[in-house]
């Protein structure tokens, strides 16, 4: 069994006044002690964490939210309110188009996540 090393690891951020400039970059590179150690091991773990947040973006964001988002506009705008079909999904579609628009405004825009 083998293990993956790396023996860089790039990260960026765009510069404070836009991408005029491009993106401010940093390699770093492994060490066995001291302040570049644990740097090491936080841009080790920056990698991890952003390898995690893909499954929930794709996986559930996008196979979920995004998915089924013009369902739920072709159903408000065709069906009655009283139709037995929309009165089944309404329980399901409820608040899917306030979360999609959160996600939107907070997660997923060129300005990267929004703390309140």
């Amino acid at each position: 069994m083998t293990h993956d090393i790396p023996i860089a690891i790039e990260l960026s951020l765009p510069y404070l006044d836009g991408d005029k400039f491009g993106a401010v970059r940093k390699v770093y590179t492994p060490a066995k002690d001291g302040v570049e150690a644990a740097i090491w091991q936080l841009a080790k773990a920056y990698i991890a964490m952003n390898d995690s947040g893909v499954p929930q973006l794709i996986s559930h964001w996008l196979n979920t939210h995004a998915v089924i988002e013009p369902f739920i506009i072709a159903s408000n705008r065709q069906l009655s309110v009283f139709h037995e079909i929309n009165k089944h999904l309404h329980p399901h579609f409820r608040d899917t188009m306030n979360i999609n628009a959160a996600a939107r405004n907070l997660l997923i825009n060129s300005e990267g996540i929004q703390y309140s």
